[in-house]
């Protein structure tokens, strides 16, 4: 069962060895763990993005050296995919006009289509089936403060 789901800056963050962030993780057991392929998307655009902006030979090695980490390291994750009910739970979100950034906006609505498919039909819930939804966006939101505050500090 998916318990945490890492948003791209904690996905970084844990890429580059962020030290309060690896021994949170280190206590939960990896098949807990997953990201989206919307977090994918947005580390390999940076990494392309470093790629085309090196103009000197070493920039361009080291460039292509954090590529290559890049894709060994994606390789360790549960990647949730964007499938038609998070494009229409995007759709629906962008319409109710919710302020947050697009990118964003498409992680929650994997999130929130992977919590919806947790009902049946009768209204009752299924069990161990998918993250808990609420209980992912709030340890979410008190990492990305508590790290956005020790990075600051």
């Amino acid at each position: 069962m998916i318990s945490y789901i890492l948003d791209t800056d904690h996905l970084s963050l844990h890429q580059r060895g962020h030290e309060p962030l690896r021994s949170h993780l280190m206590t939960v057991p990896p098949e807990q763990i997953a990201i989206t392929i919307i977090s994918v998307e947005e580390l390999l655009r940076g990494r392309l993005a470093q790629v085309r902006r090196a103009t000197k030979a070493a920039d361009r090695a080291n460039a292509y050296a954090w590529l290559h980490k890049t894709f060994d390291f994606l390789r360790d994750f549960n990647i949730l995919k964007y499938e038609m009910p998070a494009e229409l739970q995007f759709q629906a979100l962008r319409v109710s006009k919710v302020k947050i950034g697009t990118q964003d906006l498409k992680i929650a609505s994997i999130t929130l289509t992977r919590t919806s498919r947790n009902s049946n039909n009768d209204g009752t819930r299924k069990r161990n089936r998918t993250p808990k939804f609420f209980r992912v966006l709030f340890c979410f939101c008190l990492q990305l403060f508590a790290l956005k505050a020790k990075i600051l500090l």
